[in-house]
This record gives C-alpha cells, structure tokens and sequence, in this order.
C-alpha cells in the first residue's frame, strides 16, 4: 500500500481523504474560492488536482510498479457529464488501475456529486521513472497559508497579454519536486476560459485532455496559451500548451459547449 501525502496542491484545492489501496484509490475536495471561475461556475480545471492524485495513487499502488521506480503522468483527461456542484458543496473521486505493466499503467475512474451521480470522466497514462534523482514522494510536506485562495488568482496565476502566467514555488509542486500535474492542467484550463471570455463567454470548458511530453521543474516560470481551432454559436474547441525555460511541457485539446 502507497501511503498519501498532502502537498501544496491538495492544501490550496482542499483535498483530503485520500484513500489508497492496491491499484485503487479515492479522495474527497471542498468547492469554494479555490475552485469556482470568473463566470461563477466550478471550473473543470479545478478538479485536475484531485483527479490526478487519485488516479496517480490508484498508479503508484499497483502491483506492478517497480520496487525503485515512481509514476509520471503522461496523459491526463476530464470529461464533464454535466453541471458541476458549486462552491459550499463537496465531490468525491474514484480511480482504478485498468492495465499496467513494466512500461507504465493505465487508469480511469469518476468524479461523484454528494448525491451519487457521476459528474465527470476521468483517466491518465503513466510511466514508471526511477526514484533515484527524485525527491522522496513519501517525505513529510510542510503546511501553506492557502487562506484567501482563489481559482483564478490560483497561487498567483496571472493573465497578461493573452496568456496564463505563473512563476512556480513550492506551493504548486508534487510531493516528488516537480511541477504538479493538476496545476498544468489548471492553467491550461485559466487560458482556455480567457480565451472564450473575449470572444463567447457563454461557453463553458466541458472536457480537458493533457499531454505531459516534459516534467516541469519548480522554480521556472510556465506560460499558458490557448487558440481557438473551431468557434460556433455552441460549440468551440482550442488547443493550448504550457511553455517554460524555453520548452514545451504540456499540449492540450479543450472542448467548450453551452451550459444547460
């Protein structure tokens, strides 16, 4: 069994509960501040650090994981089923390794409202890495101030110049040192909804698929960019990607469509 940690990210996005068994686990998140977009709305990218925790465990408690090796995402994707609670109420995550072997593992599971409805989709691609090099991903994680914390402004998340800016610390990191996945995925989300605030607001992101092609390292500053591939009365969708020290570390494909 793999033991939870609550790093950076789960204090800022309130996850807890984290459950871990072999090749499955589950967790809890509050909605509030930390969790709600400019529209309102629960923003789908919130829940990227939740769904990439569990799935991540769900990964790392296989049996199949090498003794000397850890996990890295590959591929991460929310598919939102409907509306998503909103901010006072709570969502619980479940995951399940469906494959794995001496390359990686492959996981899918849900995301559920209080009353047992599946709201969103959720699977990851990863690969197994020596932990050798990497800071222990079982370490003792320090406490943040996460008072005050917002979705937009998510630890000092920034839109400048048409895109997503943030210089990364140790609040955003994974408990093995580097740049945590559902925070990738939180911006590329910030600079998709940017994106569709300009030009039809209306829209609301629907699904996420992100491709990690590069780890990011704490300390460098990411930029996150989104352009529009097909813009309609009810539908759009957009590519967007996340740069930093010069290189591509994430590609993602974003859907957007009409609220009910």
């Amino acid at each position: 069994m793999t033991a939870a940690v609550y790093a950076g990210p789960e204090q800022l996005l309130r996850v807890h509960g984290i459950t871990v068994g072999s090749g499955d686990a589950s967790a809890r998140m509050e909605l509030g501040p930390w969790s709600t977009g400019l529209d309102g709305r629960t923003a789908l990218g919130a829940l990227g650090v939740l769904a990439d925790d569990v799935l991540g465990y769900a990964v790392a408690s296989s049996p199949a994981r090498p003794a000397d090796r850890w996990c890295v995402s590959t591929e991460i994707a929310l598919d939102a089923l409907g509306t998503l609670p909103g901010p006072g109420e709570a969502v619980r995550c479940t995951a399940t390794v469906r494959r794995a072997d001496a390359g990686g593992a492959y996981a899918s599971g849900e995301v559920w409202d209080a009353v047992g409805r599946v709201i969103v989709l959720i699977r990851q691609r990863a690969r197994w890495i020596p932990l050798a090099g990497l800071r222990d991903p079982l370490r003792a994680q320090p406490m943040f101030d996460v008072s005050g914390a917002t979705y937009p402004a998510l630890a000092g998340m920034r839109a400048e110049d048409g895109e997503i800016l943030l210089d990364t610390t140790e609040i955003v990191a994974n408990p093995a040192g580097l740049l945590h996945g559902g925070i990738s995925l939180a911006a590329t989300d910030l600079a998709a909804t940017a994106a569709l605030a300009a030009h039809l607001p209306a829209l609301t992101v629907r699904s996420i698929h992100i491709a990690f092609p590069r780890a990011t390292p704490i300390g460098a500053r990411i930029e996150a960019r989104a352009e529009f591939r097909h813009l309609g009365r009810a539908t759009a969708v957009l590519d967007a990607s996340t740069q930093a020290l010069g290189e591509t570390r994430t590609i993602s494909r974003i859907t957007a469509e009409i609220e009910p």
